[in-house]
């Protein structure tokens, strides 16, 4: 099922949030598919997710989809631009922030997404951990 509520409910729990009111709607195998990856792997994992996203009832497809509690675009360039001032380089911050702090991908995913080794993404998260303990 799904419910459709207001941007501003972002920061309102799963569950109050259904409880806002409003209809259910059942979700279609196009729209489940149309959902990144890490965000079909929380639904299977927890049974429910809340997410903020663009629904297209025309194709039953998602777009432009975050979990609610994800940072914004301009929190996340701003988390970025902190890592890169502090000396972290690209690779290191975009790996660090993926599979550690997102936690979107486990760093073998990770890894195969970029067409590096597993080695060079673990040694990035590594470089990145121990500098981001110093800031």
């Amino acid at each position: 099922m799904m419910k459709f509520g207001e941007r501003s409910h972002r920061a309102v729990t799963i569950y109050d949030a259904y409880d806002l009111g409003g209809q259910g709607y059942p979700v279609s195998e196009t729209a489940l598919d149309s959902l990144p990856a890490y965000i079909r792997a929380d639904l299977e994992r927890d049974g429910h997710v809340q997410v903020l996203a663009y629904y297209d009832t025309e194709t039953g497809e998602f777009t432009g989809v975050s979990l609610a509690s994800e940072p914004t675009s301009d929190e996340l360039i701003a988390r970025m631009a902190l890592f890169l001032s502090q000396g972290l380089s690209l690779h290191e911050t975009i790996d660090y922030l993926a599979v550690d702090e997102l936690d979107h991908y486990s760093d073998e995913q990770w890894a195969s997404i970029r067409e590096v080794g597993v080695g060079a993404v673990r040694s990035n998260i590594r470089r990145a951990n121990e500098m981001i303990d110093n800031i």
